[in-house]
């Protein structure tokens, strides 16, 4: 019923010996360096730090593809006593207990920073030392301070871990089922007390890792979600002095299975869990194994979106419990939505860091010897950054919609774009993916003219229910017929 075949142990056992030789030559060089660098001479402090970073992070290296390999050894013991049922072929897949995966990341952050760190707190003093002699080094300041970012990233992740300890999944179907359901608890080593609501999401997601000579990156496109939001009565408090959450997520038919290997194209099913809090916010990931079995219903689609309550929505002032869209009733059965100016904080800062970064390789570039053509392309994309930085940060709209029609009023840095069309213009009304960041999709509301054109109402919704609540609301406002697919 699955389509999944196991990974052959060549593969693996080559996936071994690159990781255990990348590092060892890390590690040999390391240790050079320090033996080097013991002898005396200039520099001393510099080769000690590069010697002692390179030895520790290469022994690492090593001890990791030690682990991985017994890893390997129980994985293929499971393949081959369970070769049909490939939710098995993961030991935390097969005991149904999943361990979050955040605890690993501020490892990961903590060993990436400090890396970074004494490589580039050691190397921009001596670069800066002859900024007189050449302006351009200054652009190395950017990295003792991309350091402190991933330093400060590091400290966050691991007050999480320690404010909430340990958070294990536990799953009660396994698998979660296509065309059945996903049914769990998140278990909380730790008391997790959350004052309004915490977000569920269920993500389908296709990881692909491209290479290109000695890089390589990782993208994860959406291919479905749900998100569910519960209140605070339904954590509850156990009697090891932690908490649990409750987990439940339908699985409509036709979506792609999980994929156990870890190959370049990968389908990952991902529970997310997140909370707001005073301090370190509760955010805990588990991928879970969501495949075809016997109980697959295929009859089972993905219910139709319900209208908004609108009396519970005003009286909340948005369409959603974490919703940064204002929505105001008016008369005759209208609503006003107001998507403001910075709606999604986190994706402004992020593209404002990386329009920083760029602005900076840009002022390089144009104070190096590089052909001209260089600073002209790279120049043209920061203005590609910029466009979409301040778009977010200032672009605005409010939406009213009638029975007999909708009107808008779009604002950016003063400039103002009114617009209105009567219910006759209007032939349908659609949900799609406007943009992605990571494995976050942010939705928009498009509005189809009978003429052919497609107008934006809003868009930077991060949360594809909601989105759907929303043109289910508006549909429900004009009269539109409910048999368009939603696309996105």
């Amino acid at each position: 019923m699955n389509e999944t075949t196991p990974r052959t142990g060549c593969a693996d056992q080559v996936g071994f010996f690159f990781l255990f030789g990348f590092g060892a030559v890390f590690a040999a060089v390391g240790i050079i360096s320090l033996l080097v660098g013991l002898d005396g001479g200039d520099g001393l402090a510099v080769v000690l730090v590069v010697g002692g970073v390179f030895s520790v992070v290469g022994l690492g290296i090593m001890i990791a593809a030690l682990r991985m390999r017994g890893t390997m050894a129980r994985r293929h013991a499971l393949v081959a006593a369970e070769p049909e049922r490939p939710w098995l072929w993961r030991p935390d897949w097969a005991s149904g207990e999943i361990v979050s995966s955040q605890g690993g990341l501020a490892l990961v952050l903590w060993i990436f920073a400090l890396f970074w760190n004494a490589i580039s707190w050691t190397v921009a003093p001596l670069a800066l030392a002859d900024s007189e002699a050449d302006p351009v080094v200054w652009i190395v300041i950017l990295f003792p301070l991309i350091g402190l970012l991933l330093l400060g990233l590091a400290i966050g992740s691991s007050l999480r871990a320690r404010r909430f300890g340990r958070n294990v999944l536990i799953l009660e179907t396994r698998p979660g089922v296509i065309g059945g359901e996903l049914v769990g608890r998140i278990v909380s080593a730790r008391p997790v007390e959350i004052e309004s609501d915490l977000s569920l999401r269920l993500a389908c997601l296709n990881v692909v890792t491209t290479s290109n000579g000695k890089n390589s990156s990782t993208t994860e496109h959406l291919l479905w979600e749900s998100n569910r939001t519960i209140g605070p009565e339904a954590v509850v408090q156990n009697a090891a002095g932690g908490s649990e959450i409750p987990v439940r997520f339908v699985i409509p038919w036709g979506q792609r299975a999980s994929d156990p290997n870890r190959g370049n194209n990968r389908i990952v099913w991902r529970v997310e869990a997140r909370a707001d809090l005073v301090g370190a916010d509760y955010d805990h990931r588990f991928e879970v194994p969501v495949f075809v079995t016997e109980d697959s219903d295929r009859t089972l689609t993905e219910a139709a979106p319900q209208a908004i309550d609108l009396a519970e929505a005003e009286r909340r002032g948005s369409p959603g419990p974490r919703s940064r869209i204002g929505l105001r009733r008016l008369a005759d059965g209208a609503i006003e939505l107001d998507f403001p100016a910075g709606r999604n904080p986190a994706v402004v800062a992020v593209l404002g860091v990386m329009a920083l970064i760029w602005a900076g390789v840009c002022f390089a570039l144009s104070k190096s010897d590089a052909p001209i053509i260089f600073p002209i392309v790279f120049s043209l994309f920061e203005a590609l950054i910029l466009l979409g930085f301040f778009h977010l940060l200032f672009a605005a709209a409010l939406i009213h919609v009638r029975r007999d029609g909708i009107g808008y009023e779009k604002r950016v840095l003063g400039m103002v774009r009114r617009g209105w069309h009567a219910r006759p213009e209007i032939r349908d009304l659609a949900v799609d993916v406007g943009a992605q960041s990571g494995n976050r999709a942010y939705h928009r509301l498009r509005l189809e003219l009978v003429d052919g054109r497609r107008i934006t109402l809003g868009d930077g919704i991060p949360d594809r229910d909601e989105a759907r609540a929303l043109e289910a609301t508006i549909r429900e406002i004009l009269g539109l017929g409910d048999d368009q697919p939603v696309r996105g």
